[in-house]
């Protein structure tokens, strides 16, 4: 399972004051469930915003994910890296077209 945790669920900014609002309550909610998911037998990776503006951090989730799915994803040869590098620019592209 794929989650991706955002800043907005969790908080915010009030529109008056720009001030940055905290809800500590939900993101230990999250981390509730979270635990539950994976009790239950599930594999969860969570991407967070930062996992998404990354190229490092992303390959890092990439990787968990493919383990999770018992993949073994990471072939270095020219033809994936060539692959994986038309993917990235594809999700790192805020203009980009939606499949």
């Amino acid at each position: 399972m794929v989650e991706y945790d955002g800043f907005a669920p969790h908080g915010g900014r009030r529109l008056e004051s720009g001030e940055v609002v905290f809800d500590a309550d939900k993101v230990l909610d999250d981390k509730d469930r979270w635990s539950r998911i994976q009790a239950a037998g599930w594999k969860l990776v969570v991407f967070c915003g930062r996992d998404t503006t990354s190229f490092p951090r992303f390959d890092t989730k990439a990787r968990q994910l493919a383990s999770c799915l018992g993949k073994d994803a990471w072939d270095d040869g020219p033809e994936t890296t060539r692959a994986r590098d038309r993917l990235r620019k594809w999700l790192f592209d805020p203009r980009r077209q939606q499949l």
